[in-house]
């Protein structure tokens, strides 16, 4: 623990640095971990064996959420600020209701609300400019799709912009059937490749040995 913590304060005091880390660290990490994560403000983070995130609900996706926030900047004043949405956790790590939606101090703007004069594009723009991580990379040689959802997850934290909520993932590519499993549908299906074409990268195993 002490060698972890000089590491630690090490990383802090550094203007450029690597720092590599495996999920079991970050699993059994004490708050202090996470906090000088966060305070280090990294601008890249690789995220290898991405299959493990699986969906929102594991403690690989947390942590990796923590650190890729983008609720760090008011999408008004532009100021920086500690959270515009927060959400709590029980004892067990499951959240408790929905997220709260906090004012930026500075000027009181709520997350969501709309911006005088800021086109759609604006928006992208200022989201990509502003977000805690400037680059994000999910990196995995396992296919993940057992689930829609499981896709969700890992876009989810690459671009929230474009797949803010679990429930519009659903009802714009997937169907469910008489017991509840989701699919894509072929429309669904199309319009997601699409959508990712820039960011998503394939190779096949021949491709690469």
């Amino acid at each position: 623990p002490a060698i972890r913590k000089q590491r630690q304060e090490r990383l802090l005091r550094s203007d450029e640095a690597v720092a590599v880390l495996n999920y079991e660290a970050m699993r059994n990490s004490s708050t202090n971990l996470m906090a000088d994560l966060l305070a280090w403000r990294a601008d890249s983070l690789i995220v290898d064996e991405a299959h493990l995130i699986r969906n929102t609900e594991t403690a690989l996706y947390k942590h990796v959420e923590k650190l890729v926030g983008t609720d760090t900047y008011c999408g008004a004043c532009h100021r920086e600020v500690a959270c515009l949405l927060r959400q709590d956790y029980d004892e067990r790590g499951k959240k408790k209701g929905p997220a709260v939606k906090v004012p930026c101090p500075h000027c009181g703007w709520k997350k969501g609300q709309a911006v005088e004069g800021i086109t759609y594009e604006r928006k992208i723009d200022e989201y990509l400019a502003t977000k805690s991580i400037q680059n994000v990379a999910f990196l995995t040689g396992t296919p993940i799709l057992n689930a829609p959802e499981e896709l969700y997850a890992i876009f989810h934290l690459a671009r929230p912009d474009l797949f803010p909520r679990l429930d519009l993932f659903r009802k714009t590519f997937t169907y469910a059937d008489a017991a509840g499993h989701r699919y894509f549908t072929a429309k669904g299906l199309e319009n997601l490749r699409e959508m990712i074409k820039p960011l998503y990268l394939a190779r096949r195993k021949s491709e690469v040995t």
